[in-house]
């Protein structure tokens, strides 16, 4: 699984806000039957975005709880990247988890691409 780790003081609402203007996200999803991007779901721990852009599918999450990842709870958040049916292969969701790391990172938000 390649994820996105981030460090910031804005809640998941204010850090989906921020995801959405630097990276161009538009308002909903176009494809599928479930446009909206604000969901919440028990086996996501709770309130998460979901953002399908490109073909790839990305997860805002908090890092708590079942969908904690050990060994990272320095980091409140983590974009869980990946594509239907594995169209995107590791390396290049790794490549796109740096990527996204490089563009996000500022003063108010830092971050950690990694393979786990």
């Amino acid at each position: 699984m390649v994820v996105l780790f981030i460090k910031s003081n804005m809640d998941i609402d204010g850090l989906a806000n921020k995801l959405k203007a630097v990276l161009n996200i538009p308002p909903e999803n176009a494809e599928g039957s479930l446009h909206e991007q604000c969901r919440f779901g028990l086996n996501r721990g709770g309130q998460y975005y979901h953002f399908r852009v490109l073909a790839v599918d990305m997860e805002l999450l908090k890092n708590e709880g079942e969908v904690g990842v050990p060994g990272h709870e320095a980091w409140p958040f983590y974009i869980w990247i990946y594509a239907e049916n594995d169209t995107l292969d590791a390396d290049g969701t790794q490549h796109l988890a740096r990527h996204l790391a490089r563009v996000l990172s500022s003063p108010d938000l830092q971050t950690l691409a990694a393979k786990v």
